[in-house]
């Protein structure tokens, strides 16, 4: 087995494929954008750390194409603290604010005393300017606006990890630093109610050691796919400009989607719901969506999602053939 590894810093960025033995067969690093400012201002753009991690992932399939095939975990570590922000469609909300920033210094100072209290209480960290809890407080009382478009408040790895699943979820680790009691491991909600914060832009903490999701097929959208193939029937009359192509015979788990940022969903159904206790695998071939509705672009347009599959029995029987 192959692992995918990646250590998300705050000025570099360090991928590998690795083997079972700890063996490094690519490696390839990358360095970080920090934008900084006025006041202890540390922010990072979210989408072009995730464009970086994508960067240097294809250049480990280059380094090692047989490798980079043999790919089944992909494993990230990512700098601390910090907040970063999606909103309801899965987009950034605003930059990432950094563990560094120290612009909520101010409000610390303001309300140190009640928050050692809280935090005593409910057996949490006290909340430090550069984490989470005081990043919000700081962006609802100075940008209301964008305060108010966060559905998800993340930590660095969680981003890069909903970009590659889909999934929304943080770690123990993370999440320990003053955002959840730590003998229970649930959220310290008189911490949030304290300092006017809404405690469900928290996601669920996970142990560290868990699997908290499947790569999803287009995942260098983030499970959100921004161009559509169109398909026609008749190869003989191919528009200008398309190239004639034939899905591959085989069986398809189907699923429907309303609306392109549905096809996400309609996956990971599929992969996490539907496929475990199925009897089928996932195959090393194309999925395809597809939609009768005249604008594809519309929120309201219905899509068959297809996910080739084949059954276990069969998988072995192909693996009887492997090289």
């Amino acid at each position: 087995m192959i692992v995918l590894c990646a250590d998300v810093g705050t000025t570099r960025i360090k991928t590998a494929l690795m083997d079972e033995a700890g063996n490094i067969l690519a490696l390839q690093t990358a360095a970080a954008e920090n934008i900084t400012g006025p006041n202890g201002q540390s922010e990072m753009n979210m989408e072009g750390l995730w464009a970086l991690f994508c960067e240097c992932a294809r250049a480990l399939r280059a380094q090692a194409s047989d490798a980079f095939a043999g790919v089944r975990s992909v494993i990230i570590a990512g700098q601390g603290d910090g907040m970063w922000p999606i909103d309801d469609a899965g987009h950034p909300a605003r930059n990432a604010v950094l563990w560094n920033d120290v612009r909520s210094r101010d409000i610390l100072a303001e309300h140190k005393e009640p928050l050692e209290k809280i935090a005593g209480e409910c057996h949490a960290v006290l909340p430090f300017p550069g984490g989470m809890l005081l990043i919000l407080r700081y962006i609802r009382d100075t940008e209301p606006e964008n305060y108010r478009r966060i559905a998800h408040a993340l930590h660095c790895k969680d981003w890069l990890n909903y970009r590659l699943t889909g999934e929304i979820t943080t770690d123990y680790s993370d999440a320990s630093v003053g955002e959840i009691d730590i003998y229970t491991k649930k959220t310290a909600r008189p911490l949030f109610d304290y300092l006017g914060l809404d405690a469900n832009l928290i996601p669920e903490a996970l142990p560290a050691w868990e699997v908290m999701g499947t790569v999803l097929p287009g995942s260098e959208s983030g499970g959100r796919y921004e161009y559509v193939a169109g398909v026609v029937s008749d190869l003989e009359s191919i528009p200008e400009g398309m190239v004639g192509w034939m899905l591959p015979d085989g069986e398809y788990a189907e699923a429907e989607a309303t609306g392109l940022e549905g096809i996400g969903k309609a996956c990971r159904e599929i992969i996490d719901g539907w496929l475990p206790a199925s009897g089928y695998r996932l195959v090393q071939s194309p999925m395809f969506a597809s939609t009768a509705h005249p604008h594809p672009d519309s929120p309201e347009a219905v899509w068959r999602v297809n996910i080739p599959v084949v059954t276990v029995e069969e998988l072995e029987k192909l693996k009887q053939w492997e090289i």
